[in-house]
């Protein structure tokens, strides 16, 4: 798996969602490969994303791929703090 980010909005047909530029999330190396020839995606290492641009449907979407459980009635900066806390960023 590699670690990527997008450029660009673009549709995971694998996936069956939107990906925002900025987001960053798990791919195969098949389709970073077929997403990087295209300009959509790079690949990153630890990179630290910017969650407070983040709504709550992404974050829960970022908290899920990190395995991460998050409750939906969180308000925004409670989930922002569970995942940065979660993943040592405090």
């Amino acid at each position: 798996m590699v670690r990527v980010k997008a450029l660009k909005l673009f549709n995971d047909g694998w996936e069956k969602k939107l990906r925002y530029p900025g987001e960053i999330f798990e791919a195969t190396q098949e389709r970073y490969e077929r997403w990087h020839s295209a300009s959509l995606v790079v690949a990153v290492e630890n990179e630290q994303p910017d969650l407070d641009s983040m709504t709550k449907t992404q974050l829960m979407d970022y908290a899920k791929e990190s395995g991460l459980e998050l409750d939906d009635k969180m308000r925004k900066a409670e989930m922002i703090a569970a995942i940065k806390e979660a993943m040592g960023w405090m």
